[in-house]
């Protein structure tokens, strides 16, 4: 894949499920080698994707041939690293 071939842009709402989709693998694989499946299962509590970034326009997503292959974000507000998921 060359670099031409990825795409970034502001993150929409209409991507929530398929940033999701993607988080999820990413906590189930790339700590693997890191931490045993207890503690994935457990991480998943604490990790995940803060809406409000969405919201606020400071959370973007990566595509290659429009699937998504990448995703992040950052803030300015004072919060926990965790996201909306702690406050699910």
């Amino acid at each position: 894949m060359a670099n031409g071939d990825l795409r970034h842009r502001i993150a929409r709402r209409e991507d929530l499920a398929a940033i999701t989709v993607l988080m999820d693998a990413a906590i189930a694989e790339l700590q693997k080698p890191f931490l045993d499946d207890a503690q994935i299962r457990s991480s998943r509590s604490i990790m995940g994707l803060d809406t409000q970034l969405v919201d606020d326009g400071t959370y973007f997503v990566v595509e290659h041939d429009g699937v998504l292959a990448g995703c992040g974000g950052w803030s300015r507000r004072a919060t926990m690293w965790w996201g909306s998921v702690a406050r699910a």
